[in-house]
């Protein structure tokens, strides 16, 4: 069966596109879909929803407590959340959206997907979180995006921050517009100016600088690598290392201890013989 229905109300003005049925397609010619302003007004309708339970502390919830559709604060819920701003969460599975600034949310867990307009913060991420101000959690198992900055003490997998990726462990993925910072950084990072971190083990290209206390892998920038401890491949035009282990490709390179490779204009190897130091092109120490 196949049927259109259309109503005219003089109350209402005319609005004979604003429902339809198909039996054909639903299977039941029961089945009503909304089309044209009334969708305009069941936005405006979560939306007063969403203004309510936020000032109320309450959330709507169908078809019951704790899974389905939330509209509102739900704090422990499995399913559809549509939230003006997060406060106290405890667990949410499945979709979560959010408005304004979370509150008060250090013990949140969020499993799946999270979009925060403004941002996302709480204890624990595990899947995707997409925000546009700021993302900030203390563990993220997954992806993290922001077109602000991502920060947190653990990531696991994809952050990506506009300004910038400030974790304090991150194992995975780091990429940012200006600068990829933490503690111990793992895999591979890139920044459009700088990547700074205790320890740096994979790859990490940036323009400025790359820098760190102990660095093992590969690394490249457009103006200086410097570390303390460096293993592996580095090139810019300025390397500098109190002890370099691997080859390093440079305009001037200085290392206290060399064991390895300097290839560049001007090369310095602290613990060569005296006339050895200083060489242009090509020096070289091996221990």
């Amino acid at each position: 069966m196949v049927g259109v229905f259309t109503h005219k109300s003089s109350e209402w003005g005319d609005h004979s596109d604003d429902f339809f049925f198909s039996g054909s397609r639903f299977g039941n010619p029961n089945v009503w879909v909304c089309s044209g302003s009334r969708r305009k007004r069941a936005a405006a309708l979560i939306l007063l929803i969403c203004l309510f339970t936020a000032t109320s502390a309450t959330a709507w919830e169908i078809p019951c407590h704790s899974y389905g559709l939330s509209v509102g604060n739900s704090t422990d819920f499995m399913g559809l959340r549509l939230n003006l701003a997060d406060r106290r969460v405890e667990t949410v599975d499945g979709i979560s959206f959010s408005l304004l600034p979370p509150a008060d949310n250090g013990r949140a867990r969020y499993r799946g997907l999270t979009v925060g307009i403004v941002g996302t913060s709480g204890h624990r991420v595990d899947g995707v979180s997409a925000n546009i101000l700021g993302l900030g959690v203390d563990r993220l198992c997954g992806v993290g995006i922001s077109l602000g900055k991502t920060e947190g003490i653990e990531l696991r997998g994809v952050g990506f921050g506009l300004l910038s990726h400030a974790c304090m462990d991150t194992r995975g993925i780091g990429l940012a517009g200006m600068a990829v910072v933490g503690s111990t950084l793992q895999g591979l990072f890139a920044s459009g100016m700088m990547v700074a971190a205790g320890t740096i083990r994979g790859v990490a290209l940036g323009p400025t600088s790359v820098q760190g206390n102990a660095l093992q892998g590969v690394f490249v920038s457009g103006l200086s690598v410097m570390g303390k401890e460096i293993s592996g491949i580095c090139a810019a035009p300025f390397v500098r290392a109190e002890r370099l282990s691997g080859i390093s490709i440079a305009v001037f390179n200085s290392a206290h201890r060399l064991n390895g490779v300097q290839v560049g204009l001007l090369n310095h190897a602290g613990n060569n013989p005296r006339w050895l130091k200083w060489l242009p092109l090509l020096n070289f120490h091996l221990e």
